[in-house]
């Protein structure tokens, strides 16, 4: 783990647009590596060089996915030997370390596997918004797998039923239209024929399954 992943987690950069443009090339690695004692002493720098705070939780991501198969111990004690939770600015590392990974998990009969919220209650680990879990049989980081809905094969048709005898969507030359039919005096004679069409929208066909 880097030993400035706090500040890569809150800190968005020095205010003002030309500060940091004018200063010595590897100016921003090293203030990324202050010490507690710098930290202590931010309030005593004019507020244009001072840091500006934001979230920032990409880098932890990344380093969570990274870990995927390694012993949930050891990366926990690679974690806390960088992490001071005395530090507010470090803590921060630990009130989000389990937005995405559940460690409390456990293993029904039937294999399904549910993990104790933050706050309390079980919910079942597959269709939650965790990434990764802790697995309880080995102790190992691991993907949660997620639920692959098998792709709509749209149906080979030329025309769909709509509201009404006169009203029904047609495929012509390749492309999906609302139709209206009606009867129209041509010549003397009465046809049925379309007074009336729409093309449809990607909305409206994949809710016809007309389109994957």
């Amino acid at each position: 783990m880097r030993p400035d992943m706090q500040h890569l987690l809150v800190e968005r950069g020095h205010a003002g647009t030309g500060y940091t443009r004018h200063q010595p090339k590897g100016w921003s690695a090293r203030c990324r590596f202050r010490t507690e004692d710098d930290d202590q002493r931010e309030s005593f720098i004019t507020p244009w060089r001072r840091p500006q705070f934001s979230e920032n939780l990409a880098p932890l991501r990344r380093y969570l996915a990274a870990q995927v198969g390694r012993p949930w111990a050891k990366v926990y004690s690679e974690i806390r030997s960088h992490v001071d939770a005395d530090s507010a600015v470090q803590y921060h590392i630990l009130q989000h370390l389990y937005d995405g990974l559940a460690v409390k998990v456990l293993r029904e009969a039937d294999g399904a596997l549910w993990y104790h919220r933050a706050r309390g209650g079980l919910r079942p680990l597959r269709g939650s918004h965790m990434q990764q879990y802790v697995c309880p049989d080995t102790g190992l980081i691991r993907l949660v797998k997620r639920r692959h809905r098998a792709p709509t094969v749209p149906v080979s048709r030329d025309s769909l039923p709509a509201d009404g005898p006169d009203h029904e969507f047609l495929d012509l030359a390749g492309q999906w239209y609302e139709v209206w039919w009606g009867m129209v005096n041509q010549h003397g004679t009465l046809m049925r024929t379309i007074v009336r069409k729409r093309q449809l929208g990607h909305k409206e066909l994949r809710t016809l399954g007309l389109r994957y």
